[in-house]
């Protein structure tokens, strides 16, 4: 945990897998686990506390900030556009 909190830090964003940079991806390897253990219920509570204090949101993998309102906001814009036209938009 150590190391994954050292790197956020000094990156502002939780290491990957694929990076290229060995203690990169030996952080993220360990960060992989840890969701993996959470997802199949087997992290303890208090876990998962210190995860939440120390890393954030180490839950979802790549997920900047504020992407499910652009999702949101994108999605109301097709709404709109396929209502307005009574047809999907077509590309190009």
């Amino acid at each position: 945990m150590a190391r994954a909190e050292e790197f956020l830090a000094r990156h502002g964003r939780l290491p990957k897998r694929h990076s290229g940079d060995a203690a990169e991806e030996t952080a993220a390897m360990w960060l992989y686990s840890m969701r993996r253990l959470h997802s199949r219920g087997e992290l303890s509570a208090e876990r998962i506390k210190q995860l939440d204090r120390t890393l954030g949101n180490w839950r979802t993998p790549g997920r900047p900030p504020g992407e499910d309102a652009y999702w949101f906001a994108r999605m109301t814009d097709l709404e709109a556009s396929t209502a307005s036209a009574g047809r999907l938009p077509q590309p190009g």
